[in-house]
């Protein structure tokens, strides 16, 4: 199967990003994919969610000047989503195919991704780093079903 990034399989892909992981370096999260979370519910149910990854925000030192900036423009996107670690929600906006937010909100990238599970209003936003975390055993928060 390809993906955007090449012709890797799965199995290959599991393998690097495991590599990846004890040499200290972050694996790849591709977007858009499907991912499953093998967390556990409050109760200790494995939930097994489904997700699929959108696009990675970045935090921008001069947010409000070039979003007020954008909005003589024609075709802005902007988009709330909802910070899984706080739940509050934030503002994102596009600028020439990458999406954006305000450092205040939060100073790293950002994964966005939307529950395959239910009709939540809003899409979710995790920090890169942890979306991308082993939770141990050579498990991953957040595993890759399908790209």
């Amino acid at each position: 199967m390809n993906n955007i990034l090449g012709t890797e399989t799965l199995e290959e892909m599991s393998i690097r990003n495991r590599a990846l992981a004890e040499a200290g370096n972050h694996r790849n999260v591709i977007c858009p994919a499907i991912y499953k979370n093998f967390q556990h519910s409050k109760d200790g149910t494995l939930n097994n969610h489904m997700y699929v990854t959108m696009f990675v925000s970045k935090p921008l030192k001069d947010y409000n000047a070039v979003l007020n900036g954008l909005f003589n423009t024609v075709g802005v996107n902007i988009i709330t989503v909802k910070l899984t670690e706080d739940e509050y929600t934030i503002t994102l906006f596009e600028k020439e195919g990458q999406y954006y937010h305000n450092p205040k909100d939060s100073d790293v990238e950002l994964m966005i991704y939307k529950s395959l599970y239910d009709c939540s209003r809003f899409p979710h936003a995790e920090p890169l780093d942890m979306f991308a975390s082993e939770i141990g055993d050579g498990k991953y928060k957040f595993e890759i079903v399908r790209y």
